[in-house]
């Protein structure tokens, strides 16, 4: 996991590809779903709103939602994750996106050298931190280190995992 970089990564003008706006089923959420990105910057529980088929969900998991405006949205993905980036799947994540803001969305790709920040880079993390914690709890467990005091038992490498 690294850190996002203090330096903006470089656009590639040439990788932009705007996609044409869907046309949606009309809603009243448009506001909500601008609000939510605004004050929330949360673009992964935006994401977990959506049904989504799961290569347009990698997609999307991989991207980082760097501007929002009127109808337009800008969404920067890393080099390594642009082969989930097909018409179709852009088309899928349009509608759907169109769909829940009751909105015609246009969507922008901006192609970088590496994106974090992204929902499935949080949910990387997190997985880590989990890991991290399941690790330390058997390293302090009192019945374990009773269990390697009095036994020479030993914890096999590997084989702790988080119950979530």
């Amino acid at each position: 996991v690294q850190p996002r970089a203090a330096v903006e990564p470089v656009q590639e003008a040439a990788e932009s590809v705007p996609a044409k706006a869907a046309e949606p089923k009309p809603t009243n959420s448009y506001q909500a779903l601008l609000d939510e990105v605004i004050e929330d910057d949360d673009w992964g529980r935006i994401l977990s709103q959506l049904e989504l088929p799961p290569m347009v969900r990698e997609l999307a998991n991989n991207c980082r939602m760097e501007r929002y405006e009127g109808t337009e949205m800008v969404l920067s993905l890393s080099r390594r994750h642009e082969s989930f980036r097909s018409e179709t799947n852009t088309k899928r994540l349009q509608q759907a996106l169109s769909e829940h803001s009751g909105q015609a969305l246009a969507i922008e790709y901006r192609i970088e050298t590496d994106v974090t920040d992204t929902p499935a880079h949080k949910a990387a993390r997190r997985a880590e931190q989990a890991q991290l914690k399941a690790e330390v709890a058997i390293e302090n467990d009192r019945v374990i280190n009773g269990l390697k005091a009095q036994f020479g038992a030993t914890v096999v490498p590997g084989s702790i995992r988080p119950l979530n």
